[in-house]
């Protein structure tokens, strides 16, 4: 969905499981990368302070959230960002533990649809575009 950025919920806090919705121009929907070892990276958010999109609870099944934690410096808050191969305008973000695809839940385009992880398939749901916001 063009318009749709994945954002933190109104009133987000620790935890909170990240949605798609509305382009506002808000924090939370700012993310900006930070280099870890081995070529991955930490997705950080612009919201508040040391903010990591993780997976704390490290689970590696289809479905499991992607939520906003404490950037504690784990493997599951670090992330593979690479050209997705049939756009490569686009990217595919996969987790390092899980090695998830970033996915938006069920194809949703409805705001407040969940951002989950997702074996990777290539689908326009697990293809993110990076645009400069600064």
């Amino acid at each position: 969905a063009p318009t749709k950025v994945v954002q933190l919920p109104i009133g987000a806090g620790w935890g909170t499981q990240v949605i798609l919705a509305d382009r506002v121009g808000s924090t939370r929907e700012q993310f900006f990368f930070t280099q870890e070892p081995g070529g991955f990276v930490c997705i950080r958010s612009r919201f508040g302070t040391n903010l990591c999109l993780d997976d704390s609870a490290q689970r590696t099944t289809n479905g499991a959230p992607v939520g906003i934690w404490d950037c504690v410096d784990t493997d599951s808050e670090r992330w593979i960002v690479a050209p997705n191969a049939a756009n490569p305008s686009t990217f595919d973000l996969i987790n390092k533990v899980s090695g998830k695809s970033l996915d938006i839940a069920g194809w949703g385009t409805a705001n407040g649809t969940l951002v989950q992880q997702w074996d990777h398939t290539g689908g326009t749901n697990q293809r993110f575009t990076l645009t400069p916001v600064f």
